[in-house]
């Protein structure tokens, strides 16, 4: 009940910020108390955050743990409970693991990295570990890759990202700063295998498949932005190890192009049982 409480209590505090961002003025007065641009337009806090459950309820036999970053507990709550519904019709129990925590609730870590506070970044990476080894998660996931393959140094960043970032850095700056380094992901499966729990990362481009495979991972997870990228399907393929494929908006004539005809139509009926779950676990913008 007490918990409850200061749930209801912090978000009426944050609805207040909604006001602030309306009034004349507001966005002044903000900058000055926290230092965010007044040209920064903050996202809308939702009336109704998402707050899962942090127990299995008794009568599901099967749990599966749910990472719920702060802008989809705070500002789109939908996707969550999205996630929630679907998993749960699929008779999955849903345990809310960011609420884990004993001090407080588990960051992305995307704004210490943005802010330059790597330190405090992997710290909180360690914390997700920990938290994803308490609640009996098998893998915990991260990415790999360089931001050199991933974007033009000019780009300009997308109309959201704009809103939510420095405003005067370009989208190959802001993902710079997200790569993890060769250490950082032998410093991150150290700190996996002393929890009891695997180490996961998603390869963005072959330098990074090539740095997975150095790091001898046990199987590969395709991002669904690579779902047509043959040079890289075929590569991650040769590797020999299992797969695990994002399909994201991709319909069922792209997905996995290179598998054998004589498992595909199994493999494809497979995949129009997950197609809604996948279609609302992929709402994040």
């Amino acid at each position: 009940m007490q918990l409850c409480h200061h749930r209801v209590k912090k978000t009426q505090n944050f609805m207040i910020l909604n006001t602030v961002e309306q009034v004349p003025g507001g966005r002044l007065i903000r900058e000055k108390i926290t230092g965010f641009s007044r040209h920064r337009y903050l996202p809308y806090w939702h009336r109704r955050p998402y707050f899962g459950l942090t127990t299995p309820k008794e009568h599901l036999n099967q749990s599966a743990c749910l990472f719920v970053d702060c802008f989809n507990r705070w500002f789109e709550p939908e996707n969550a409970r999205a996630a929630e519904s679907v998993l749960n019709k699929l008779g999955y129990d849903v345990i809310d693991i960011s609420l884990l925590s004993d001090d407080r609730p588990l960051c992305c870590g995307r704004t210490f990295l943005a802010t330059g506070m790597i330190e405090e970044a992997r710290n909180e990476a360690k914390r997700l570990i920990d938290v994803a080894a308490k609640a009996g998660a098998d893998y915990v996931k991260f990415q790999t890759f360089k931001a050199e393959t991933l974007v033009t140094q000019t780009a300009d960043k997308a109309e959201y990202q704009q809103g939510l970032t420095c405003a005067d850095e370009t989208q190959f700056e802001m993902i710079k700063k997200l790569e993890l380094d060769k250490e950082a992901h032998e410093e991150l499966m150290v700190h996996c295998e002393q929890k009891g729990i695997n180490f996961l990362s998603t390869a963005f481009d072959h330098g990074s498949i090539e740095l997975l495979a150095k790091l001898d991972i046990p199987l590969y997870k395709i991002p669904s932005g690579e779902i047509t990228n043959l040079p890289y399907l075929r590569h991650i393929g040769g590797m020999g190890k299992p797969i695990i494929m994002s399909t994201g908006m991709a319909n069922l004539e792209e997905i996995a192009p290179e598998i054998n005809f004589s498992h595909r139509k199994k493999i494809l009926n497979f995949i129009k049982k997950l197609m809604l779950l996948i279609s609302y676990i992929n709402c994040h913008p």
